[in-house]
């Protein structure tokens, strides 16, 4: 198959498959999706968090929130 195509199963294959099945089938898509956008679109920038915590701090969110213009001071003003 093309490495761009999302394979998804039959209906009587899903309907077969668990919770954890359907969810790693769900990541793996996702992750064949973004591969393929990365490599039809190399001239797209991402940022990457090395880090992820269940308490994110301001230093580890920047990046993320410059790419959507906002900053850490109005990080408040999201919720």
């Amino acid at each position: 198959p093309n490495q761009d195509s999302n394979i998804r199963p039959g209906l009587s294959i899903w309907s077969r498959l668990n919770a954890f099945q359907m969810a790693v089938w769900a990541l793996d898509e996702l992750r064949a999706r973004w591969e393929a956008m990365r490599r039809n679109y190399p001239e797209t920038t991402f940022v990457q968090l090395d880090e992820w915590e269940s308490d994110l701090q301001p230093q580890i969110l920047a990046p993320l929130l410059d790419v959507f213009g906002l900053n850490v001071a109005n990080l408040d003003d999201l919720h």
